[in-house]
């Protein structure tokens, strides 16, 4: 999540995953990223990892959705910025297997309708 410092307005940016196999080369940075992230076992836990971020977000096609919604997590916060990336990023089975073990652990909030809220396309 990110927030602006002034308006305090939050925005979330989401990514598609897909298991890397012969046809979807691992995103190394995503790799990096999950061993990073196994090691964060203990809420109070911080570790320092450089990372490109533009091989990280692999959004060279710049294909995304748009919308106001909430959070995921505790306190389910309304009035978030969601921008969902469409292109999937490719990662070994083991990297999300890291990612579900210590950062993916637990559906807080499952999908909620529609509603009167809109959904924007960017291509």
């Amino acid at each position: 999540m990110f927030q602006n410092r002034q308006t305090k307005q939050a925005a979330v940016f989401a990514f598609l995953f897909t298991v890397a196999d012969r046809f979807h080369k691992e995103n190394k940075e995503w790799c990096k990223y999950a061993d990073a992230a196994s090691q964060l076992t203990n809420d109070e836990d911080s570790i320092q990892c450089l990372f490109n971020l533009h091989d990280l977000m692999n959004v060279n096609d710049r294909l995304f959705y748009r919308y106001t919604g909430s959070l995921t997590t505790p306190p389910c916060t309304e009035g978030i910025v969601w921008t969902i990336f469409s292109q999937k990023i490719a990662i070994k089975q083991e990297s999300l297997q890291k990612l579900r073990k210590n950062i993916l652990t637990k559906v807080y909030r499952p999908v909620q309708p529609l509603n009167d809220r809109i959904v924007y396309k960017n291509h």
